[in-house]
């Protein structure tokens, strides 16, 4: 279960990337009930990839190319 977590996260990541790279800092669909732009959303997945995968910014870059 684990893996297809971690595999959700990286692929929300890439989504957000291409989002911010296309569209900008557009809102997206919310966190918690709350509206949230593409920088606040990609903030919170890369640091749930951080915290519960122990991953670093350069292996979140690797693993989402």
């Amino acid at each position: 279960m684990i893996a297809g977590s971690k595999e959700m996260v990286l692929s929300e990541i890439k989504t957000l990337v291409r989002v911010l790279n296309t569209w900008g800092d557009v809102l997206v669909p919310s966190l918690e009930g709350k509206e949230v732009s593409a920088k606040e959303r990609l903030r919170h997945f890369v640091q749930r990839a951080q915290e519960e995968f122990n991953m670093t910014i350069e292996e979140i870059e690797v693993a989402i190319q």
